[in-house]
């Protein structure tokens, strides 16, 4: 595991400064509420990329304090905010498996919902519609 910078310890706003040069990357911690729309996690962490200093400079010691602890690698256990979300409903990419086996009630719901869909297709072959 990387090094951490923290701005709770002696010394570390201004070391962190220092070493957060233009083109380093550096990974920080998201927090994120789970009640609201399209959130899995509580918790992802995302790459910041130094851009060559802020507008007075001290471009890391505006990250450290932003976010109050910045770590040298990817922490463990957490998805990047920036990967593909796990997915968790519809229907499977092409050629991957099922995971698990299905229900009675989903297996019926699945049913309905072909017998739906083609219904839907029938009635729009009849107006003429493809």
């Amino acid at each position: 595991m990387g090094k951490t910078w923290t701005t709770r310890r002696r010394g570390d706003i201004n070391d962190f400064d220092r070493w957060f040069k233009k083109g380093k990357t550096v990974y920080v911690i998201n927090n994120h509420a789970t009640n609201l729309a399209a959130q899995f996690e509580a918790r992802t962490y995302s790459a910041r990329i130094a851009r060559g200093g802020g507008l007075f400079g001290g471009e890391g010691k505006s990250l450290l304090q932003c976010y109050g602890e910045v770590y040298e690698t990817p922490p463990r256990g957490l998805r990047n905010l920036a990967s593909p979300e796990p997915q968790v409903a519809g229907p499977l990419p092409e050629g991957k498996e099922h995971g698990r086996y299905l229900d009675r009630g989903e297996l019926d719901q699945m049913g309905i919902w072909a017998d739906d869909a083609q219904d839907r297709y029938n009635e729009a072959k009849k107006k003429g519609w493809r």
